[in-house]
């Protein structure tokens, strides 16, 4: 029993000696705590940039994108295309950089087009949760300051009160539908994805990788109202870099000529998981991204078939 004792208190004693907060901060004069694993290189460009050029160069031909219900899908030159399109038309409709646009609906091909294109001009993508109220709707509106909406048929009511409770100017984008919802004028996306890109540069001007807000997802935290989560191109460049490239981690495998990940892409795009950790990643090594709108058992297990998820 005394040995036992002793080896307890030994054991004690190592782990305040050597392991707390306290004995590294007092052991490094700088007080970095530095990680195993190498550095990694985090080029200082827009996250749209970063996603989509060099996997156009690599594997231009390769599937981007799936609609998990349609089956229609997109190559990277082909979603890139259409995401340069989209930041153009925006540009082309008066919006500038700086300003936010909201996106209400469920996971889509149309999510990922609009959340990249509107990154590339400089705008903010404000995420909204699909089951909110008009009054919840409302609210972010006016904390985001959001100009514009995109959303779809079947939230389109939502999104039209809840614009009404805000007293603020919207303009509102239908991603399947036309310029008509319940009565009021919308644009529509398939329309603005018809531009021919040529107000989209690369890198937009007067860009500040480590200051411009391209993501703003709301979270209550731990207590409280949602609040707006202010992320930047470097947030989300650099938490991709050091998640999916360092080999030790294992986390995504990037594409080569004969081998690409398949994601399934079902953890909502207004959470940061849903956008980011799965969206972002998938896309930054090549993979091809598959969309579900929602769970269902049956088109779920369906589309795992299909889209044969592996990393």
């Amino acid at each position: 029993m005394k040995k036992l004792i002793n080896k307890r208190a030994v054991l004690q004693h190592l782990v305040r000696r050597y392991l707390s907060t306290t004995c590294i901060a007092k052991n490094s004069s700088q007080h970095i705590i530095e990680s195993r694993l190498p550095s990694v290189n985090i080029p200082q460009e827009p996250i749209s940039k970063f996603i989509w050029d060099q996997n156009v160069q690599k594997h231009g031909e390769k599937t981007a994108l799936v609609d998990g219900i349609t089956k229609k899908s997109y190559t990277y030159s082909e979603a890139s295309n259409l995401s340069q399109r989209f930041g153009s038309a925006l540009l082309k409709k008066g919006f500038v950089c700086g300003d936010v646009i909201g996106i209400l609906m469920p996971n889509c091909v149309e999510y990922i087009l609009a959340f990249t294109g509107a990154a590339g001009v400089g705008m903010t993508t404000t995420t909204f949760n699909p089951a909110y109220t008009p009054a919840e709707v409302s609210r972010q509106i006016i904390t985001s300051k959001a100009k514009v909406m995109l959303t779809n048929s079947a939230f389109a009511k939502t999104v039209l009160d809840a614009i009404k409770l805000s007293g603020c100017k919207v303009d509102v984008i239908l991603s399947d539908q036309d310029s008509q919802v319940h009565g009021q004028e919308a644009w529509s996306m398939c329309d603005l994805l018809q531009d021919d890109g040529s107000a989209y540069t690369h890198v937009y001007p007067n860009f500040d990788f480590n200051n411009d807000v391209v993501l703003l997802p709301y979270s209550s935290g731990t207590t409280g109202l949602p609040k707006g989560v202010m992320l930047t191109h470097a947030n989300l460049v650099g938490n991709t870099l050091q998640c999916v490239y360092p080999k030790e981690l294992e986390c995504i495998r990037p594409a080569t000529d004969t081998y690409q990940a398949s994601t399934l892409g079902i953890l909502p795009m207004f959470h940061i998981f849903g956008i980011g950790v799965v969206t972002m990643h998938t896309l930054a090594v090549g993979g091809k991204m598959t969309t579900l709108p929602g769970f269902d058992p049956q088109t779920f297990l369906a589309t795992l078939e299909i889209s044969k998820v592996l990393n």
